[in-house]
């Protein structure tokens, strides 16, 4: 992960029992995602765009710019991690993913 001097950096790993493509979907999905992490999503997680994301932490919101978005490719992903299957391919500035 890159990341400038003096920055925070967040690693975060999830077991996630379902299909890739259902995991792609929740995080990409602004209505999915906040059913299980945020409050509020401006958008949804598309190269190119630029969401906000307001966490259940009252305050605590990012503006999000995605560098790079490629649903998974519909394989199961059943007792691997999100960071390996289901979001391999997704990376974003701010934070990066």
């Amino acid at each position: 992960m890159e990341h400038t001097e003096g920055e925070p950096v967040v690693e975060v790993d999830m077991l996630v029992r379902r299909p890739a493509r259902e995991v792609w979907e929740a995080f990409a999905d602004p209505e999915q995602i906040r059913r299980f992490w945020l409050a509020r999503s401006t958008g949804r997680l598309e190269t190119g765009a630029t969401v906000t994301w307001s966490f259940k932490v009252e305050g605590a919101r990012t503006d999000v710019t995605v560098v790079e978005a490629v649903p998974a490719n519909g394989s199961s992903c059943a007792g691997t991690t999100v960071s390996r299957c289901g979001s391999r391919s997704m990376s974003a500035a701010t934070p990066r993913w």
